[in-house]
């Protein structure tokens, strides 16, 4: 249900977006769970208390792309939501993208899951690795557990 919004969005806008293949789609993931240090069978990710950085904010996910900027990220879910893995060619598109769908549980990162950004359901922005740094500058309300990136 939420892949068939991203993908009706994403001809609606005609936004530079596109899936990757299956296997690309399921190293992406490993390769977020291994540089994290999470378990591939710990989803939703967000609920594992890992991430370093945190805050609550209905409207955080309008700044995702902020932080992404003109580099290209690759959006998820969590795998029950589907197994897609969209990449998208810059911030300004994710934004867009986001702003035609209603709200689902999210997660962007980038080719070498040097950062992880999830949204969830409960309207809070998380964030690991690269990310983390930019949460507690963006928003003074967000909280850091300390203990480095999220990793192990």
């Amino acid at each position: 249900m939420i892949v068939e919004e991203i993908l009706r969005a994403i001809g609606d806008r005609q936004l530079s977006v596109r899936s990757l293949d299956p296997e690309r789609a399921i190293a992406i993931r490993r390769r977020v769970c291994d540089h994290h240090g999470w378990d591939q069978a710990s989803w939703p990710l967000w609920e594992t208390n890992r991430f370093p950085t945190s805050v609550q904010d209905s409207d955080a996910w309008k700044v995702i792309g902020g932080f992404v900027g003109e580099r290209k990220c690759l959006l998820f879910l969590n795998p029950e939501d589907g197994s897609e893995v969209f990449e998208i060619d810059s911030g300004a598109t994710l934004t867009a993208l986001l702003g035609e769908t209603s709200g689902f549980e999210l997660y962007v990162t980038d080719e070498g899951a040097g950062y992880l950004i999830c949204f969830n359901h409960h309207d809070v922005l998380l964030g690991a690795g690269d990310a983390t740094d930019w949460i507690l500058r963006t928003f003074p309300a967000a909280r850091h557990r300390g203990g480095g990136d999220g990793g192990g």
